[in-house]
């Protein structure tokens, strides 16, 4: 009762120290869910593979796990649950798929503006998006294609209708494009 009730504090961040330990096992998917879904931040430490199970699949890849090696802590490489988007011109600019319209991993061929992006976010995040391929390419012209298939938009603007219609369209054709990347498990 106590943890649901930190949820309602004003507090930014919650430590939870071996979270299964005095709650009844019913109880334990139930107060999971609560903390995922928490607006706070949530650290949860446990002994118990258990808890990973309660968890959605996507959530649980998204957890960093740390494996005792030589009385040693480190973290156990996982695979980051943020994804990156890119889309440019060519293999000078963000780079280029091999074989398809929109790529990562080995097909992507990423260019100087995806070296800089993932040099800039692995400074930031501790790891770079292009090793762990959690960076996704899609071409201009695949953007083009599914920006052409959406609606048009609702918003435009008072001066460049055209423009600003151009850029809201192709923005909501990247934001489909990256959905399609997760759905696919990209």
């Amino acid at each position: 009762m106590a943890i649901l009730v930190e949820l309602l504090t004003d507090h930014e961040f919650l430590l939870f120290d071996e979270i299964k330990n005095g709650i009844n096992p019913e109880l334990v998917e139930f107060l999971l869910d609560k903390l995922v879904n928490a607006r706070q931040q949530v650290l949860v430490t446990t002994h118990s593979p258990m808890i990973l199970n309660y968890l959605d699949d996507q959530v649980a890849r998204g957890c960093p796990i740390f494996t005792r090696r030589s009385g040693l802590w480190s973290p156990r490489v996982r695979r980051p649950a943020m994804l990156i988007l890119v889309s440019g011109e060519g293999v000078t600019d963000m780079g280029r798929c091999i074989a398809s319209a929109q790529c990562s991993g080995q097909e992507f061929e990423a260019g100087p503006m995806a070296w800089l992006v993932d040099q800039l976010l692995e400074a930031r995040m501790d790891y770079s998006f292009l090793s762990v391929e959690r960076m996704v390419f899609a071409t201009k012209s695949r953007v083009s294609d599914v920006s052409k298939s959406l609606k048009p938009p609702t918003l435009v603007g008072r001066k460049r209708k055209q423009e600003t219609a151009y850029f809201f369209r192709n923005a909501r054709a990247m934001s489909q494009a990256r959905t399609e990347a997760r759905q696919r498990g990209g």
